[in-house]
């Protein structure tokens, strides 16, 4: 995967790793709505992660380094 993105400017990097954070999720999901009961929470904060990156990098790609990681922070702060 650091071969992908050796040599990428920045916004090229976080565009790239947009699309793999996309497939995460809808992977993720489909991993929820499969899971055994016991494993939901911890599956659920799968999901919320990935949602999380994907807002730093939505964020990151439109300029608004200022509050790209306020997600990824507020997630992080509710780890279970």
């Amino acid at each position: 995967i650091l071969d992908d993105y050796s040599g990428a400017s920045h916004l090229d990097a976080m565009k790239k790793l947009k699309d793999v954070v996309e497939k995460a999720i809808i992977h993720f999901d489909q991993l929820l709505a499969v899971a055994p009961e016991p494993d939901v929470p911890l599956v659920q904060f799968l999901v919320q992660h990935e949602q999380a990156l994907l807002t730093f990098v939505d964020r990151e790609i439109a300029g608004d380094h200022a509050h790209a990681l306020e997600d990824v922070e507020k997630l992080l702060e509710q780890t279970p």
